[in-house]
């Protein structure tokens, strides 16, 4: 008696699982198309996943740690433009 209430049990339970799986397989496609469209190759996405990173941890940044990387960031534009010839030389 208790092997076919197990039976029963675990076919009931076999057909809720697989009535539950279709739906979840054409989500899991659709959440892939929507992927692709809107990410066109895993390069953009992994772009965009490191700058919300960095939005994210610079949120715990104290006003030294931000002067630094401001200050950082415009020598390196600054070498940047010299090296490309953007600025005019010094007379």
């Amino acid at each position: 008696m208790f092997s076919s209430f197990t039976e029963a049990y675990s076919n009931i339970l076999t057909s809720i699982l697989a009535a539950c799986a279709l739906p979840g397989y054409a989500l899991r496609g659709v959440y892939e198309q929507l992927r692709t469209v809107h990410y066109g190759n895993v390069f953009e996405y992994v772009i965009d996943a490191r700058f919300a990173q960095g939005a994210d941890e610079s949120r715990d940044l104290s006003d030294k740690d931000w002067a630094e990387i401001v200050n950082n960031w415009f020598l390196f534009k600054l070498r940047l433009e010299h090296s490309h010839g953007l600025l005019e030389p010094a007379k």
